[in-house]
């Protein structure tokens, strides 16, 4: 088994977080984005945010992260979109899912960023540290809670998140846990279907995505119990299943 911190090699840090960020490190990639932890420059040394009306509330100082991806092809917009749902207010509101700083569309390069807080190092590497003996129960208790509450806001925003894993979960220093990553998020009202298949994580796609069946709120519940199922027991809730995904 890998460490989780274990990554490819970095890409090259775009010309918007070289100019406007310092300590910069390389967190990784996912299906639609790259990420970088870095500390944004004081004022009067980031041109960028020092200029951006919407970018006002980055602090200065501590450790950020900023998600970059294409502003064009397959996954256009999605950052936007995850900025939107982020601010909605049930969502804005709750400590466990994290809250946007700002979000940039920068045609001359095509690309769009997205910055948050950095909320801590992943619940995979959480799990990682405790491979030995396990989390103690009340850490685990303590992390099912705070997962149950962020959901409580997105789904009492009508939106579905889907994109259930370890990485996806940040826990600081103070217990604080958030959920990250919003952009494979469903509306509530809208049904699923065969073709979103790979929109939920294999290890954690509910029995009716498998049976590429229409799915609702359930689906995101069900995925959520196997989440917190694996954080206590450090494995999956089932066997081998009958359905290949």
């Amino acid at each position: 088994m890998a460490h989780p911190a274990a990554a490819a090699a970095a890409p090259q840090v775009p010309a918007f977080i070289v100019h406007n960020f310092n300590t910069i490190r390389h967190l990784g990639a996912g299906g639609y984005g790259v990420t970088w932890q870095a500390c944004a420059n004081a004022k009067g040394a980031a041109p960028d945010i020092d200029g951006g009306e919407d970018l006002q509330g980055v602090p200065r100082g501590p450790e950020l992260v900023v998600k970059m991806m294409q502003n064009s092809g397959q996954f256009a917009n999605v950052l936007e979109l995850e900025h939107m749902i982020i601010e909605l207010p049930d969502i804005k509101n709750c400590p466990n899912v994290m809250s946007s700083l700002g979000f940039v569309d920068d045609p001359f390069e095509d690309r769009a960023y997205l910055i948050i807080e950095y909320g801590g190092p992943t619940l995979d590497t959480k799990l990682w540290d405790h491979r030995q003996d396990g989390l103690p129960r009340n850490e685990v208790r303590d992390i099912s809670s705070q997962l149950v509450n962020a959901h409580r806001a997105l789904h009492r925003a009508g939106v579905i998140y889907r994109d259930h894993k370890m990485d996806n979960v940040v826990v600081g220093a103070d217990g604080m846990v958030r959920l990250i990553d919003l952009g494979c998020f469903k509306e509530m009202g809208e049904q699923g279907y065969p073709a979103d298949l790979n929109s939920w994580v294999r290890e954690f796609r509910p029995t009716e995505v498998l049976l590429k069946q229409q799915y609702g709120l359930k689906a995101d519940i069900s995925a959520l119990g196997q989440l917190l199922f694996w954080t206590a027991y450090d494995r999956s809730p089932f066997g081998q299943r009958v359905v290949n995904g």
